[in-house]
């Protein structure tokens, strides 16, 4: 936050205001190594007549500074409460010190009232370096985890650098041991050779991190912000699982299982797809953070092997249902509540209810018979550092870090429904396999991840999408007075300057294939993600927007198609338009086709009951009025 005016050697009086300070003295200029040409961008309130004429003055001259090829059109106006914001770019002239600067073009007025800044850096060096590193990873495998060139790894390396000091200066916990059932996980994946430095005794009793540890604590920070908002307002633990699992299915689109790609949680919540079993480990993860556990359960095929059924809430000694390969929770008895596995052994018609003409459900009465559990856990969270350190956070601090298997398994085993549990091998061997990648599929990888490394404000939108819609924080300066922070109101800001959202004429100007490539894609991101984000803010019409017109239309053959068709569903849904719903899911030829079409048959019923209930409300009208006129003529009030 900084004000602008007189440089302090400047005579009294002088019209020159280029002088940027920070009062708060916490903006660290030289440390972070800001430059003469780099562009301040400055938020402004656009309401105010002198600093109108100045932010059209500068929304000229901004194409003309370095790098405007990528931000040529001016930013959106948002708002913030009752005042108009849009951003001023501003080239830095001089660096005086780590908290002022003398930007290159004075304003007209001075700015008394501290304001929003952000220093830009436009460069292809930059861009050749992130290039290189992601060149580097491709070819050489170099290094295998925690690769990415992100906008924040400064700061993960910070943290990794007071992590360590702090976890040399506690004592190993007296009551922590190895869990046991790290023994269940099969031979091939305890006997890897890369995994084992991973999983070893050694390994996961020392104390100090690694930077890839690192990424995973933000992984946990992600997931804990999200599950804090898509929860809902419900106080019923089954009632806020079921909205984790519906944030899930809409925000993961499903890809089919010969697609899979070992993705830790955090790279599938920044990607927004995985197969059903990377879905359940999401929804076990928001779940973990708001104290609630969720297992996998997995069935044996007619070959004798096992493979991956659901997952399950673990609740008052019931194992509820959720099915992330239909987007659906089995539906119990009633065909409304989410059914336990207790309720489909007992009654055969409750999974035989899912068929839908030749689609059969995949899993028989029989196989639900035989039931292995599979506890959620990853190497890190069943070491000694990750409970070191979550017991040192509690209050607005706290995140779930750990897992107790042998717990878990022995509260399982106690209700009597299950007698086989293990560790579920995906965490375990998802780091097996990001470890054993070959050129080609980390090649992929480097082109999946370079859009968010040459648009980092696409990176910063996915985060502050996240974050949440509001945050209330206590500020100790101003009693009585709360901080909202809406950080969706931001990631729309970011989604949808023109940097990550390019208009055409500027993408038609770009030589270079690989930017256009690079460019598109960042593009139909945002558009899609807009979308979503708009759904969780309950702006359902915004939302079809998005997902209709700038993703379906602009890029009808896209990566979103999937995802946007069933999510522009459910916004229809949301808005009762139930036809326009059900049109969409029959046309759905995605691996949740299945799902979409019992989807289907839901809105059938909900169409069928609004209408009855919009032909019976003349009805009831007439009654009253009928009813009101007898009560007068017999003389009664």
């Amino acid at each position: 936050m900084a004000k602008l005016g007189r440089h302090p050697n400047q005579e009294e009086g002088s019209p020159v205001f280029n002088f940027l300070y920070v009062p708060k003295a916490n903006s660290r200029f030289r440390g972070l190594g800001v430059q003469t040409g780099d562009i301040v961008k400055y938020y402004i309130d656009i309401d105010d007549s002198a600093l109108a004429t100045q932010a059209k003055h500068f929304g000229t001259r901004r194409q003309n500074t370095p790098g405007a090829e990528e931000s040529a059109e001016q930013e959106t106006p948002w708002s913030e409460g009752f005042v108009r914001k849009a951003s001023i770019d501003i080239p830095v002239a001089q660096v005086i010190d780590d908290n002022a600067l003398i930007v290159a073009h004075p304003l007209v007025i001075p700015i008394n009232v501290p304001e929003k800044i952000e220093i830009w850096r436009y460069s292809d060096q930059r861009m050749r370096e992130f290039g290189r590193r992601l060149g580097r990873y491709a070819s050489r495998g170099k290094p295998a985890l925690a690769w990415e060139p992100t906008p924040d790894e400064r700061v993960l390396s910070q943290i990794l650098d007071r992590l360590n000091p702090w976890s040399r200066q506690n004592q190993a916990l007296d009551d922590w041991k190895v869990d046991p059932f790290l023994e269940t996980l099969p031979a091939e994946l305890r006997d890897d050779q890369r995994l084992q430095p991973y999983i070893s005794t050694e390994a996961l009793t020392r104390l100090s991190f690694e930077l890839q540890e690192v990424r995973l604590l933000q992984h946990a920070i992600w997931l804990r912000d999200i599950s804090e908002w898509a929860r809902g307002d419900g106080f019923d633990n089954l009632q806020r699982a079921t909205s984790l699992f519906d944030w899930t299915v809409r925000n993961i689109q499903l890809v089919p299982d010969e697609d899979y790609r070992p993705h830790w949680p955090g790279q599938i919540l920044l990607y927004g797809d995985g197969t059903a079993a990377q879905r359940a480990w999401i929804f076990a993860l928001l779940c973990r953070q708001q104290g609630l556990e969720v297992v996998v359960l997995s069935v044996t095929d007619e070959n004798g092997q096992q493979k991956f059924w659901l997952p399950a809430l673990w609740l008052n000694d019931n194992l509820y249902l959720f099915d992330t390969r239909l987007g659906l929770p089995i539906p119990g008895p009633d065909g409304e509540s989410v059914a336990t596995l207790h309720q489909v052994r007992a009654d055969p018609a409750l999974l035989a209810a899912l068929d839908i003409g030749d689609l059969k459900y995949p899993v028989s009465a029989a196989a639900v018979k035989h039931v292995t559990a599979d506890l959620v856990a990853s190497p890190f969270e069943l070491s000694q550092r990750a409970r070191l350190f979550e017991a040192e956070l509690s209050g607005e601090d706290r995140l779930a870090l750990t897992a107790d298997p042998s717990l878990q398994a022995e509260a399982i085993q106690a209700g009597g429904e299950i007698a086989n549990v293990r560790l579920w091998q995906l965490p375990f061997s998802t780091l097996r396999d990001q470890l054993h990648l070959k050129k080609r599929a980390r090649t992929l990888e480097a082109v999946t991840f370079q859009p968010f490394a040459w648009r980092p404000s696409l990176y910063k939108a996915r985060v502050l999408h996240f974050q949440g819609k509001q945050e209330v924080k206590k500020d100790p300066r101003r009693k009585g007075l709360d901080e909202v922070i809406n950080s969706h109101r931001d990631a729309v800001r970011l989604y949808t300057d023109p940097r990550v959202r390019p208009p055409q004429r500027i993408l038609n100007q770009q030589t270079s294939a690989d930017k256009i490539a690079i460019y598109n894609v960042a593009k139909q991101n945002a558009s899609y993600w807009l979308g979503l984000l708009s759904y969780d803010d309950g702006r359902y019409g915004t939302a079809a927007d998005w997902l209709a017109r700038r993703t379906l239309e602009d890029y009808p053959d896209g990566p979103w198609t999937n995802g946007a068709r069933y999510n522009l569903a459910r916004a229809y849904e949301a808005l009762g338009r139930f036809e326009d719903a059900i049109e969409l899911l029959k046309q759905d030829d995605s691996p949740g086709r299945h799902g979409s079409l019992l989807r289907v048959r839901q809105l059938v019923r909900k169409a069928e009951a609004a209408k009855t209930k919009s032909e019976a409300e003349p009805h009831a009208t007439k009654n009253v009025a009928t009813s009101a006129k007898k009560s007068s003529d017999d003389g009664q009030p």
